[in-house]
């Protein structure tokens, strides 16, 4: 699964880090307010498939452990079945191929705690605040393959709570890891199009929903 990648980055990292002297951002006994670079691109495997995370994103600090993070999202998958059956009746060794894109952006606020031992020898951080998230994910599955669908458009709102960490590489290094995940609600506005019986099906519901997601990015700061 795409949480795969960044386990395997939780863990690199954890293997640079060292028990030295860090310098590390967002503090609030330094002299000036930090702004920091965010960014990732992961690819990940699932079944047939193949997908790809990626962000990009500003954060910009205000009395000095204080911020205002801004992040961009394109992520990309697709997928396809094995021994499948078509809707004339004849079976595929592979088929039905399916895809996802997922277009996002994402303000948050973030309070960074002191804990200037862990800041000093370990390098980290931890921080919680809060979120609001606008995202539209469209999916699309092959027409000649019967599916709930062939066309689906998600709007998606969400907002609520994020709490995370960050990792910095030795003091000679900008460079640091963040780690976080954010819990709340999302309110879903859902359209698709399928063919039933040779009939045009078009839909539209909308919902509300926990929602939940765990988040990664390689960082520098200034």
């Amino acid at each position: 699964m795409k949480y795969c990648s960044w386990i395997v980055l939780f863990i690199t990292i954890n293997v640079f880090a060292q028990t030295n002297s860090f310098e590390t951002p967002f503090n609030s006994k330094v002299n000036k307010n930090a702004f920091g670079i965010k960014g990732k691109v992961l690819p990940y495997l699932m079944g047939n498939g193949l997908g790809i995370n990626n962000s990009l994103g500003l954060e910009v600090g205000f009395f000095k452990n204080n911020s205002i993070a801004l992040e961009g999202f394109y992520n990309y998958y697709y997928d396809q079945e094995d021994r499948v059956t078509d809707r004339q009746g004849v079976v595929h060794e592979t088929g039905n191929k399916t895809d996802l894109h997922e277009r996002a952006l994402q303000m948050s606020y973030r309070h960074y705690y002191n804990f200037q031992k862990w800041r000093t020898n370990k390098g980290m951080a931890f921080y919680n605040g809060l979120f609001y998230r606008i995202e539209t994910d469209v999916r699309n599955t092959d027409p000649d393959y019967k599916n709930d669908y062939i066309n689906q458009k998600t709007g998606i709102r969400a907002g609520g709570l994020v709490m995370g960490m960050i990792m910095t590489f030795p003091k000679s290094s900008h460079f640091y890891m963040d780690y976080n995940f954010t819990i709340g609600k999302q309110f879903k506005s859902i359209s698709s199009y399928n063919i039933v019986n040779n009939l045009d099906v078009y839909e539209h519901y909308n919902y509300n929903a926990f929602y939940f997601n765990i988040g990664v990015s390689l960082n520098y700061w200034f």
